[in-house]
């Protein structure tokens, strides 16, 4: 069977997490972001910040992370200074504050309509069940949920089992596997939300159901403490050069399953440098690879990227516009 391949980066789910250049501006202006007004009886208003709701250690993990992105550039060229310094406590901070921040991002803005959209599309109805077509195959670079967020919007259920019914995501729980004979979702980082401990593996995205509020952000501030104590904790968000574990198995699949697929559809991925070597085996091995779109706002410059890790001429389609996410005639719906 022909298939294609979506691939998405940050800007896919830029309507709802910031991409790469704001996340770090986001994270150090957390403490003076104004959560709402409270009416004082002398007509005046009293302002609440988040920073005085938010667990204080989680402000001040936002603020550190946000102050060294920004020195550094990005999040990631940080990542890497702490891994070649073999500093593991701070590379360890450093994922569970990104990993909680995806989370309080999507309690405040749920998802990314644009997902909603694209799987509505492309979903198809038999014996009164929806499915999504064997022939689609979804990756991403991206650590949030929006995928799965809006699987189960429409499915209109949030019950996780249910919608790995439809959808088989890796890496998932340690030890567990997805069903098989369904279309594949590869995180190839990794996601938010995911902690593994000793003797179980756990997911927080019961939050994902949750609008934030005092109440949400109560039970958020436990959890974000109680983990910090957890020294074995290990948060399922790994950087390009981390090639281990459930994230290596899911990287390995991913790239077994391209052998088949002829189009590439690539929306707000600008194929980084991190990311150069494992992209080069993603084309290389897909061998039956005919042609690439890449919808983005500015796509000429990745397109120049694109050409640099193919071994061969293709054709590459630039897409402009991106209220929604670009659907090729190759994909039948």
């Amino acid at each position: 069977m022909k298939k294609v391949l979506y691939l998405f980066g940050a800007g896919a789910s830029a309507n709802c997490i910031p991409i790469v250049s704001g996340i770090s501006r986001e994270m150090t202006s957390l403490k003076n972001t104004l959560y709402e007004t409270i009416d004082r009886n002398d007509g005046s208003y009293e302002p609440v910040f988040l920073s005085n709701i938010l667990s204080n250690e989680f402000i001040e993990d936002c603020n550190w992370l946000g102050e060294n992105g920004v020195k550094h550039g990005t999040i990631d060229v940080f990542a890497k200074k702490l891994y070649l310094k073999r500093k593991t406590n701070d590379l360890k901070r450093l994922k569970r504050t990104l990993s909680f921040f995806l989370l309080f991002k999507q309690m405040q803005v749920p998802n990314d309509n644009r997902y909603d959209i694209f799987l509505t599309t492309v979903m198809k109805l038999k014996d009164e069940d929806m499915y999504i077509p064997d022939e689609v195959i979804l990756g991403t670079w991206n650590y949030d949920n929006q995928i799965l967020i809006s699987l189960l919007n429409i499915l209109g259920s949030f019950e996780l089992n249910h919608a790995l019914q439809y959808i088989n995501i890796q890496p998932w729980h340690k030890g567990k596997s997805g069903k098989e004979g369904i279309p594949k979702l590869f995180h190839s980082n990794g996601m938010a939300g995911f902690v593994s401990l000793p003797f179980q593996t756990e997911d927080f995205y019961h939050f994902l159901t949750k609008q934030f509020n005092r109440e949400s952000a109560e039970e958020f501030n436990k959890i974000y403490d109680k983990i910090g104590k957890e020294n074995s904790a290990q948060f399922q968000i790994n950087f390009a050069w981390e090639n281990v574990g459930e994230i290596e198995v899911a990287r390995s699949e991913f790239i077994k399953s391209l052998a088949n697929v002829e189009t590439f559809v690539v929306i707000g991925y600008s194929f980084p440098t991190f990311n150069r070597e494992y992209d080069k085996r993603l084309f290389k091995e897909a061998k039956s690879l005919k042609k690439i779109y890449v919808q983005d706002k500015a796509p000429d410059g990745i397109i120049e990227r694109v050409r640099s890790l193919l071994e061969e001429d293709l054709v590459i389609i630039p897409v402009g516009g991106t209220d929604q996410f670009y659907i090729p005639v190759e994909l039948s719906i």
